[in-house]
């Protein structure tokens, strides 16, 4: 996985990767509940970003 020692691992990923693995987590509902706490954490982090970027922009720039 990692190319060398800079990869940068996401702490969502990692919590993912820790609630896939308890044991209890072995049915595909679990599985999935493990995969969509992560997907609504990225969709909050992505928006974050986003959100910081176009404050950045002039406003005449900010118009799809």
């Amino acid at each position: 996985m990692s190319q060398d020692s800079t990869e940068f691992i996401n702490t969502i990923e990692v919590e993912m990767t820790r609630c896939l693995e308890v044991d209890s987590n072995y049915s595909t509902q679990a599985m999935l509940q493990c995969v969509y706490s992560a997907t609504d954490s990225w969709e909050l982090e992505l928006n974050k970003n986003y959100n910081e970027l176009i404050s950045q922009l002039d406003d005449d720039k900010r118009t799809i």
